[in-house]
């Protein structure tokens, strides 16, 4: 009887171990897919992480040429306006230069001071409003977003 007992226990005993090689062999298995999973997971993160820096950079660089742009705009804008003020200066001078006798003796004609008015009042006009007025019309307004 000892003897179909010990019999019994090795059957009994590599029946275990078989079944915790099943438990192991299964338990390495989950563990695995559930490893690959979780790098699936990961990969499609990264993929997508990938994909919207890409956007992101290529924003950027759309509103680095648009800057650029606006920059090139601006630079000739601010040319002409120079141009301008000095086209202004040049008349302002001639036209004292041409009365410089006139002014010295007060003997000015009705007309000159006219001019002389209104060159000052284009100047200062074109100082306070035309700056202004053509960066309006030259340089497109920055676009507003409903973000806050």
């Amino acid at each position: 009887m000892i003897a179909l007992l010990r019999e019994s226990l090795k059957y009994l005993l590599v029946i275990a171990l078989f079944v915790a090689a099943l438990a192991t062999v299964n338990h390495l298995a989950y563990q695995r897919g559930a490893s690959d999973a979780l790098l699936a997971v990961a990969e499609q993160q990264n993929s997508d992480n990938k994909r919207d820096f890409s956007a992101f950079q290529e924003a950027l660089h759309q509103q680095f040429a648009q800057a650029q742009q606006w920059n090139e705009r601006l630079s000739n804008l601010l040319a002409e306006r120079a141009k301008d003020n000095a086209h202004t200066t040049k008349e302002l001078k001639d036209a004292l230069k041409k009365t410089q006798t006139a002014r010295q003796s007060c003997q000015l004609d009705d007309d000159v001071m006219q001019q002389l008015n209104a060159a000052q009042t284009r100047a200062a006009s074109t100082t306070r409003d035309g700056f202004a007025r053509d960066a309006e019309r030259l340089l497109p307004r920055p676009e507003t977003r409903g973000e806050q």
